[in-house]
């Protein structure tokens, strides 16, 4: 239902405002006359469903980051994409959360380059381009507002890093998994 709710936002025909509801903007009966249908279920342009990025993403990411500990290396780039995630003190600031979307998406892209698969990278970077996506953005600001819930984003984020560093690819993979798998609480609560 939040997928639908913001892929209409997304097109212009509602309008959401928090605590007091989803509304039907002016004139959409007209815009949806006027748009053009889509032809393929698989529309090129077309927002990708978050849930069905999550879903490619446990798929994906627990591998990525067991090859990337394979490396046991430190990477520059993901630590900086870290620290720039650690720096986020207010969610509602939308130039610091445009920082920890970026940040949070450019990581997991990162550890995929860690694995020096260029394959992967850019499978990895696919995956980024749907978070990179309006629904995306949309669903996942509506659900994830709390200051203290990116806190543990980050701390998640740093335990994967780590794990990934000492060889540990297990752990790493534990922790990606379980990272995927509280972001998919958090924007799709039951």
């Amino acid at each position: 239902m939040r997928e639908a709710i913001g892929a209409l936002q997304n097109e212009g025909l509602v309008v959401t405002r928090r605590n007091s509801g989803t509304y039907v903007v002016p004139g959409a009966a007209q815009m949806l006359a006027a748009s053009p249908a889509s032809g393929s279920a698989y529309d090129v342009d077309a927002d990708f469903s978050p849930t069905s990025t999550l879903d490619a993403r446990l798929i994906l990411e627990p591998a990525i980051a067991r090859k990337a500990a394979s490396q046991g290396k430190r990477d520059r780039m993901a630590e900086q994409f870290l620290d720039q995630m650690e720096t986020i003190q207010d969610i509602g600031d939308p130039e610091q959360r445009a920082l920890c979307n970026n940040s949070d998406r450019l990581f997991h892209r990162q550890l995929a380059i860690v694995t020096g698969d260029a394959l992967l990278v850019r499978i990895a970077e696919e995956v980024a381009k749907t978070m990179d996506q309006a629904l995306w953005k949309w669903i996942k600001d509506d659900g994830i507002y709390d200051a203290n819930r990116i806190h543990l984003y980050a701390a998640e984020h740093r335990m994967i890093y780590e794990a990934i560093v000492q060889r540990d690819a297990e752990s790493a993979g534990f922790y990606v998994e379980q990272h995927i798998q509280r972001v998919r609480r958090d924007i799709a609560p039951k």
